[in-house]
This record gives structure tokens, sequence and C-alpha cells, in this order.
């Protein structure tokens, strides 16, 4: 729409113009998120894929013991522990079915 507004209106050169301006500046976004998205999850060849690692929180591991200071954890837990920990202790609490 912008581009036939701008074809009416400037003719089709400096429509064209406009329009390759405004693409340019779409790509440029676009190169600028994959750049900050790379840095972000990092080199995919030195990841070790679906490597199975060792439980962080150990069987016995109670809701108050883990989460009852806010002392921070020794080392990190992984995600999907922790959501598979809280679903357990909240089902078993009755708050999550």
């Amino acid at each position: 729409m912008f581009l036939v507004g701008a074809l009416l209106r400037f003719g089709f050169v400096t429509a064209w113009l406009f329009h390759l301006v405004a693409c340019m500046g779409s790509f440029i976004g676009f190169l600028l998120w994959n750049q900050s998205r790379q840095q972000w999850i990092g080199n995919k060849r030195n990841r070790q894929r679906n490597k199975p690692r060792e439980p962080r929180l150990s069987k016995n591991v109670t809701y108050d013991s883990l989460l009852g200071s806010n002392k921070p954890f020794a080392k990190p837990v992984p995600l999907s522990e922790m959501v598979d920990f809280l679903g357990d202790v909240w089902e078993q609490e009755g708050l999550y079915d």
C-alpha cells in the first residue's frame, strides 16, 4: 500500500527507492536479530545433544530443604528437573491435577 501511494505521489523511481530502503531496513534488522540469537544460543557444534546427565536434585530432597531459604543453589538445577520436582510436590499436596 505504501508503495502504491508513493508511486502515485512521487513517481516510479522515487517510490522504488523508498521501497528499497524499507526492505533494507528490515533485512538489517533481521541480521542484527540473528547475530544476537547466535550469541545467545552459542555454537551448536560445541553443544552435546541429549547427553544424559546425573540429576542435580537427590531423590530424598524436600520442598522445604530445597526452597525454604534464600540461599543460592551450589550448582544450577536444569529447568526440566525443577519442573518435574515442583510438579511432583504440588501433585502430592493436591495443588496440581
